[in-house]
C-alpha cells in the first residue's frame, strides 16, 4: 500500500503533526477569563455620564468620511496596506513557485540543465532542508527580528532570496544545490512570517479579522498560481532553448524578491509595533505617531479643543468631585440606622 501511494507517509506524518498541534493548543493555551466591569458609585456614575451627554463628540475620535466601525472601507485602505497586500501576493507566488521549481531543475537531465538526481536523492535534499527550517524559525528568526526589526530583517531575507534563487539553476554539485535550495527556501518563508506581523501591525485590532482575511486570499491566490505557471514556464523554456533557458524561471523568482525588497523597504516604521486597540490607540496630539499609523492618518481626525470647552470641562470635574465628596461625607457622618434605609 505504502509503496503504490508513495505520499501517504509524508501525508500522515503531516495530519499527525497537526492533531497534536491541536490537542496541544487545547491543553496548554490558558482560557482568558471574562473581566467583569465595576460599577462606580451612583453619583460619581450620574456626573460621568452627564458629561458625556453634554459633549459626546469630546469622548468620541472622529471618523474620517468613508470610514466606519463595521469594516474597512475604501478610505480605510491606506497606500502602506496596498503594498503590503502586494508583498503577500509576491511571496505567495514566490515561495509555492521554488517547491515546484526546484525539484523539476534537479530531476532534468545534465544536458538540459539539470542535476539529474534521484527521487531519492531529492527526498533526502528536502529532509535536510527541513531539518535547517526547524533550526532557521527556533534559533535564528527570533533573535534576528529582534536585533534588526520586522522591516530590516524581511529586506534582508529579500537579498538573500535574490541571491539563492538566481544562483540555485548553476549549481553543479548536489552539495551546492543544497545549500542554495535551504537558503532560498528558508528566507522565503521567513519573508512569509514577517508579512503576517507587519499587517497585523498596520491596522487596528478590532479590523484585523476583515483585513487578514483579504490578506490570506491574496497571498492563497499567489500560492495557486505560482506553481501552475511555474511548471509551465519550466517546460516551455527547456523546450524551447533547451540549457540556455534552465534558469529563466529561477531568475524570475530573483525579480520577483527584488521587487519584495523595496516593497518592504517602503513601509512605515508603524509596521514594526503593534497599535494597541483600534484608532483612538494612537494618541490625537503626537503627530509623528499620526503619520506613522496609515489606519491612524486615514481614520483618525485630531480634535479641536477650545479653552473654552477646556475650562467647562474642568468645572464638571470639580463639581463631580465636589458632590461625590459631599455624599460620602453624608453618609459617614449620619446615624446607622438611618444609613440602613
Amino acid at each position: 500500500m505504502v509503496g503504490g501511494f508513495p505520499a501517504l507517509v509524508p501525508g500522515l506524518i503531516g495530519s499527525g503533526l497537526a492533531l497534536t498541534a491541536v490537542a496541544a493548543c487545547y491543553v496548554l493555551m490558558p482560557e482568558l477569563p471574562l473581566v467583569p466591569i465595576k460599577a462606580m458609585p451612583s453619583k460619581i456614575r450620574t456626573c460621568a455620564v452627564e458629561a458625556e451627554a453634554e459633549d459626546p463628540e469630546a469622548q468620541t475620535p472622529k471618523l474620517a468620511p468613508g470610514v466606519g466601525r463595521a469594516g474597512p472601507h475604501a478610505a480605510s485602505w491606506p497606500p502602506a496596506l496596498i503594498v503590503m497586500l502586494l508583498l503577500r501576493f509576491t511571496q505567495g507566488v514566490c515561495i509555492f513557485s521554488l517547491y515546484e521549481a526546484a525539484p523539476l531543475w534537479m530531476i532534468s537531465s545534465k544536458a538540459l540543465g539539470g542535476l539529474a538526481l534521484t527521487e531519492a536523492k531529492i527526498g533526502s535534499l528536502l529532509s535536510r532542508s527541513s531539518i535547517w527550517h526547524v533550526c532557521f524559525f527556533v534559533f535564528v528568526l527570533p533573535r534576528a527580528t529582534a536585533a534588526l526589526g520586522l522591516r530590516r530583517f524581511a529586506a534582508l531575507q529579500g537579498v538573500i532570496a535574490v541571491a539563492t534563487n538566481a544562483a540555485l539553476p548553476f549549481t553543479s554539485s548536489f552539495v551546492m544545490a543544497n545549500a542554495m535550495q535551504m537558503l532560498a527556501a528558508s528566507t522565503t518563508v521567513a519573508e512569509a512570517s514577517c508579512n503576517l506581523a507587519m499587517t497585523n501591525n498596520l491596522v487596528p485590532d478590532e479590523r484585523r479579522a476583515v483585513v487578514n482575511g483579504v490578506a490570506t486570499t491574496v497571498e492563497t491566490l499567489g500560492k495557486a498560481l505560482g506553481p501552475a505557471a511555474t511548471s509551465y514556464f519550466f517546460a516551455l523554456t527547456l523546450n524551447t532553448w533547451g540549457r540556455a533557458g534552465h534558469a529563466i524561471v529561477f531568475l524570475f523568482l530573483a525579480l520577483l524578491h527584488i521587487g519584495y525588497t523595496i516593497g518592504v523597504s517602503c513601509l512605515p516604521r508603524s509596521a514594526e509595533s503593534s497599535p494597541a486597540h483600534g484608532v483612538a490607540a494612537v494618541p490625537s496630539d503626537d503627530p509623528d505617531l499620526i503619520k506613522a499609523s496609515p489606519f491612524a492618518a486615514a481614520a483618525v481626525e485630531k480634535p479641536v479643543e477650545s479653552p473654552q470647552v477646556l475650562a467647562a470641562a474642568a468645572a464638571k470635574t470639580a463639581e463631580c468631585e465636589h458632590d461625590a465628596a459631599a455624599e460620602v461625607v453624608r453618609l459617614t457622618a449620619s446615624p446607622a440606622g438611618e444609613s440602613d434605609q
